[in-house]
């Protein structure tokens, strides 16, 4: 984490004082494990192509048989989470614990599941074919509740609340019964800052740090005394996220009028950092000859400014009920204005 820049003298120096700083935010505080117990984590299912649906094909298989429904789970993979909020792609998850399920009560799963079944008896782990290798059963109840959530490999922090009761992947780690506040204690640069000396990491650009049950364990949270205030930023800023992350899918979906292409190709979702100018360049790079029509070049070049401005506009009120958040959670550890420069140069870049 110390600059590239710095002498062994001074690397040394720095080293201890970033230390000091965490021996500072860790005294007298609990850790998340002993305030929450343990982070928990998500289904194996052994086989993903098998047992994860998108929405359309659940959708078929509860008009086959409606007993269906009772089977299928809302999910989440690591992709779906993010800053602050939670972006589902709409997954389910067949849940067949082990020693549960009498698949044969549930022809259109079971006929769904039927061209898998080689594949699925070839896992590593013993179970019926039908069932999910580790179902997490005992977890069940959690997976139901309002929870903090995030990924196991993180670039940057990328802790939630999920309100919807979703199942999580087992790269999926979560606290049920948390309040909003603890998003906001996680996703503050302190508390990531601390990881910084708590997990592995893997190098990808940025720092991606391994964000499992033994790293977040031994997090220290603070007072909870600005909780309240704390639960509302949590929530304000994830309502803003969800916001903007539907401005960025509508304006993509209008884009695609352009080439159905567009609505699929990665690249145009960063839009909102994109001129009109250099939005027709990238559509030109992308796909040789494609253009928006001379006459109506101007309607579109007002309308996707006037987009650009809108998330201008969310991206700035996001950052300050951020900076928000790392105020209050600064204060509350105690940390002076020379600790927080500290930690605000060493997580430059990686925040």
């Amino acid at each position: 984490m110390p600059r590239a820049r710095l002498t062994a003298g001074s690397w040394r120096f720095e080293s201890d004082r970033l230390d000091a700083i965490r021996a500072k935010m860790a005294a007298g505080r609990p850790t998340l494990a002993e305030v929450y117990g343990a982070p928990l984590c998500g289904v194996k299912t052994g086989l993903n192509e098998a047992f994860v649906l998108s929405r359309d094909q659940r959708d078929v298989l509860i008009a086959q048989d409606h007993r269906s429904a009772e089977l299928l789970k809302p999910f989440l993979v690591g992709e779906n989470l993010k800053r602050w909020h939670v972006e589902s792609d709409d997954l389910w998850l067949i849940y067949t614990p082990k020693n549960r399920v009498d698949i044969d009560a549930y022809p259109a799963v079971r006929d769904y599941l039927l061209p898998y079944k080689e594949r699925l008896e070839r896992r590593a782990t013993k179970q019926e074919w039908w069932e999910l290798q580790q179902a997490q059963g005992a977890y069940e109840p959690a997976f139901g509740k309002s929870k903090v959530i995030w990924p196991e490999f993180s670039q940057g922090p990328k802790f939630s609340f999920d309100t919807a009761g979703t199942f999580p992947l087992n790269k999926v780690y979560f606290v049920p019964d948390a309040r909003p506040r603890l998003v906001a204690q996680l996703g503050s640069k302190p508390s990531w800052f601390y990881l910084f000396g708590e997990a592995g990491s893997l190098r990808g650009g940025q720092w991606r740090l391994i964000t499992g049950e033994a790293a977040l364990s031994r997090v220290p949270l603070s007072s909870s005394s600005d909780g309240e205030q704390l639960d509302v930023l949590a929530t304000d800023i994830q309502d803003l996220c969800l916001e903007l992350a539907g401005l960025v899918d509508s304006v993509v979906h209008r884009l695609a009028d352009l080439d159905p292409r567009v609505g699929v190709t990665s690249a145009f979702r960063a839009w909102p950092d994109l001129s009109f100018a250099d939005l027709r360049a990238l559509i030109a790079k992308r796909f040789r000859g494609l253009d928006f029509k001379v006459a109506e070049r101007s309607e579109w070049e007002t309308w996707f400014e006037g987009e650009r401005v809108k998330a201008a506009a969310l991206r700035a009120r996001i950052a300050d009920a951020e900076n928000e958040i790392n105020a209050r959670v600064y204060a509350l550890f105690g940390l002076d204005r020379d600790e927080v420069a500290a930690i605000e140069e060493t997580l430059a870049g990686q925040y």
